[in-house]
């Protein structure tokens, strides 16, 4: 996990497994992105004295600032985190998001991304809490292919008892925790979907969980 209030940078990485190997890969991912988004501040740490937030938004294309992390990430996963292991059997999912402060006032944009079914959450004053990230899974892909909609998806997810569910919902169920890609997984540069939302004042507050934190 990285907690950088200063920086502006929150990720979470849930090893795919549970196993040795999987802790490996999270860790690896986590180390990767912690420096590849030092070496962002610290560059544009040269028109200022202070560690902290990003300035201005629109001087730079976040997305592919993101999209860096992730790659830089991924392929660190399938090398250094591989020869740590000892197999290149292993992945991570990725949940991240970066704050970035607009001239001039105290607002910012959140940009994020995922890989994985890691999630982020916003809680935006009295609303409800928002999810922003669809899982790399296979209810999402159902969606896509229009064969279920989001309504019987987070159905489908959120039930309680076979019986709530039909024989082909059921099987949707049961597959539903396996996840279509991943760091360092059989998809070289994984697909990544990077979006981003206007935070006036810090107001909102976004919560990035692991697949396991529902």
């Amino acid at each position: 996990m990285i907690i950088d209030e200063l920086g502006g940078l929150f990720a979470v990485f849930d090893g795919v497994g549970g196993s040795a190997a999987a802790e490996i890969a999270s860790q690896t991912a986590a180390n990767s992105t912690r420096q590849t988004w030092k070496r962002v501040l610290t560059k544009d740490r040269q028109r200022r004295k202070a560690y902290t937030f990003l300035e201005d938004c629109n001087k730079r294309d976040m997305c592919k600032v993101l999209e860096k992390l992730i790659l830089d990430s991924d392929e660190e996963v399938r090398t250094n985190g591989a020869d740590r292991a000892g197999t290149d059997d292993l992945a991570t999912t990725v949940a991240l998001a970066a704050i970035c402060r607009q001239p001039n006032s105290h607002d910012y944009t959140m940009f994020y991304a995922h890989v994985g079914d890691s999630r982020i959450y916003l809680l935006r004053g009295e609303e409800h809490l928002k999810r922003l990230t669809h899982d790399d899974g296979l209810l999402t892909k159902l969606v896509e292919n229009q064969i279920v909609n989001e309504y019987h998806a987070f159905r489908i997810d959120q039930a309680m008892r076979a019986d709530q569910l039909s024989e082909v919902e059921y099987s949707y169920f049961r597959l539903r925790g396996g996840i279509t890609q991943a760091l360092g997984g059989p998809i070289r540069q994984p697909s990544i979907q990077i979006r981003s939302v206007f935070i006036p004042e810090i107001a909102s507050y976004f919560v990035p969980m692991a697949s396991t934190i529902i």
